[in-house]
């Protein structure tokens, strides 16, 4: 059966210790028909696939702006080539798309490509009513365990501070004035914090410890 009961499903994902547990998991919930391929796609600082969906996909669905798709969308949508807006942006034809509430920077969907013999409209409505009460487990799941990975970044007290003022939009300078320590210090700490979260700048190490919780 393509649907799996919901009560079974929940404490799979609930269950779940690693991203790749993850992957396996929604491969394994999509392996038979109607499904030809699932993710999910989450993008905040870059943009990442979990599920079985083929490579090419993932370079078609680049272009794919999922955030601004969630400005516009909050309901599971069939996509079968009506929307030239989605076509631009290289989302495949026969394709439900389920918009996730995130945290943080985050904008997430279940994608789902169903295989072109089972487009009915009765049973898309009840893949996109089953994945729609999972989709929620999901991205917990995925925060749960993409976190797991992430641990190790531990900043000290000065260096939150400095990344608390940057993200404020302080120069380092105002910042040495602020903590009364040298610019050249400032700098040091948040150097350390941009290797430590290996991230290529302060701004991107404000937005990854941001959605991290750790400032």
């Amino acid at each position: 059966m393509f649907i799996m009961r919901i009560e079974q499903s929940i404490r799979l994902l609930e269950a779940l210790n690693s991203i790749d547990e993850l992957r396996d998991s929604l491969a394994s919930m999509t392996k038979h028909a109607p499904y030809a391929w699932s993710c999910l796609l989450i993008k905040s600082l870059d943009v990442k696939y979990v599920g079985n969906i083929p490579l090419s996909l993932t370079h078609q669905l680049g272009e794919f702006d999922i955030k601004r798709y969630h400005l516009q969308h909050y309901r599971p949508q069939w996509y079968a080539g009506q929307d030239e807006h989605l076509a631009a942006q290289g989302v495949p034809l026969n394709t439900i798309i389920i918009p996730i509430k995130t945290l943080g920077l985050d904008a997430a969907s279940i994608m789902l490509g169903i295989n072109e013999d089972m487009t009915n409209i009765n049973i898309i409505e009840k893949i996109s009513w089953y994945w729609q009460i999972l989709s929620t487990y999901i991205y917990a799941a995925y925060k749960r365990c993409d976190s797991s990975t992430t641990r190790h970044i531990q900043l000290t007290k000065r260096e939150k501070e400095c990344l608390n003022w940057a993200a404020e939009g302080k120069t380092s300078w105002e910042m040495s004035q602020i903590l009364k320590i040298s610019e050249r210090t400032v700098n040091f700490h948040l150097a350390n914090c941009i290797e430590k979260t290996e991230s290529v700048n302060r701004q991107q190490a404000i937005s990854k410890c941001m959605i991290l919780g750790l400032i």
